[in-house]
């Protein structure tokens, strides 16, 4: 019993600790489960394009950005695979604030650009990123966010030792999130089914949160558990040649296509040129499967086209495997793996997981003011 008091009380006090930024997560969280569809219908006028007749190379599209902003040292250029969206160029400045520009991929006409740091009306899922990520508070609040992450995770544990049953005939009972005669008791009925009924998702959602946050000390953990080796994070430098031409970006994403064909069964789509710091003259291309769920990419030196560099998920370490997957996990994605229509349901159980801990935080403050209810726990 004593062990049970001493449950309760950590229970509470972490509910009551993190409750802030963990209502400020769970609202953010729920809407970037549709992060790209609102952000897409936002800016439609950028994001979507008519499709015409064939489209045109990528660098005939870098070219044209160059026209556009020939002062400007150019980080990537994105294609979508859905033949409607336009084709993004973006530039990173020394602030590390990001600038889109947006071309028609069949015309290659100028559609604008956009700020993603700006505090626009149309900047609100990137914005809506950052409050979610950091709070506005850069590095402190990156930790204040994971650490309350890390926080509901062991109160969503510790309130599951206290649901348990102490006899299985009350299990058919605990499970059904009964409406009482008086709202307090049914705030009680309702913490205790919804916290049991969505607790896989909320360990789900915090345990990749978590290791977003601790990236470092995660990575360290899963190697150990795992036996894999630490990941070389060292990127590949090409010196550049002063005065010698580059290969063009459509003999480089030719180059990396044929090899990653002798490696990959599996039907790729380029996805993305990446170009490095400067300094460094190594070009990357990315590439995805059909359901968007692995990422691939090939890093060249782009005078010779030899590639330097593979990234192929089936010969990655375990805790890269394992780590790859924490983004469709944390937003719930992962039913694209078994159809549009899984994907979709696997978003609406994540949507209403994400909302879960704004339930539990009022539902619980009505039981910790009714200290009768308190005692039942």
């Amino acid at each position: 019993m004593r062990l049970r008091f001493w449950i309760k009380r950590l229970h509470l006090y972490l509910a009551l600790l993190a409750a802030i930024p963990l209502a400020i997560c769970a609202l953010t969280g729920a809407m970037l489960v549709y992060q790209t569809p609102i952000d897409n219908w936002l800016n439609r006028e950028l994001a979507y394009v008519t499709p015409t007749s064939s489209q045109l190379s990528w660098q005939e599209l870098f070219d044209r950005a160059r026209t556009v902003k020939p002062e400007l040292n150019f980080e990537s250029i994105y294609r979508h695979a859905d033949p409607t969206r336009s084709v993004e160029v973006w530039h990173k400045n020394d602030k590390d604030e990001w600038t889109g520009f947006y071309f028609d991929p069949y015309s290659g006409q100028f559609l604008g650009t956009r700020s993603w740091n700006a505090w626009h009306w149309r900047n609100l899922m990137p914005l809506t990123v950052t409050l979610h990520y950091s709070l506005f508070a850069g590095e402190t609040g990156r930790y204040i966010v994971g650490s309350s992450a890390l926080v509901l995770m062991l109160s969503a544990l510790s309130g599951l030792f206290l649901w348990m049953p102490r006899t299985w005939a009350s299990l058919k009972q605990k499970l059904k999130p009964m409406v009482a005669k008086r709202w307090r008791q049914t705030a009680y009925n309702l913490h205790n089914s919804l916290s049991v009924y969505f607790l896989p998702v909320l360990i789900l959602i915090t345990i990749t949160g978590v290791s977003w946050t601790f990236a470092t000390p995660v990575e360290a953990i899963l190697n150990w558990m795992t036996f894999s080796k630490p990941a070389i994070k060292e990127e590949p430098h090409v010196e550049p040649r002063i005065g010698e031409t580059t290969l063009s970006l459509d003999k480089l994403a030719a180059a990396a296509s044929t090899e990653i064909s002798l490696q990959v069964d599996d039907p790729l789509i380029i996805q993305s040129i990446r170009f490095a710091e400067p300094g460094n003259a190594a070009v990357t291309i990315g590439f995805q499967d059909e359901k968007q769920l692995k990422y691939y990419s090939k890093v060249l030196n782009p005078y010779s086209g030899e590639v330097i560099k593979s990234q192929i998920p089936a010969t990655q370490s375990t805790t890269k495997k394992i780590l790859s997957w924490t983004g469709a996990l944390h937003y719930g994605t992962w039913g694209d793996l078994f159809g549009s229509t899984s994907g979709q349901l696997t978003r609406i159980v994540w949507l209403i997981g994400s909302l879960i801990p704004i339930a539990l935080l009022i539902t619980g403050i009505a039981i910790w003011k009714k200290p009768a209810l308190l005692k039942r726990l």
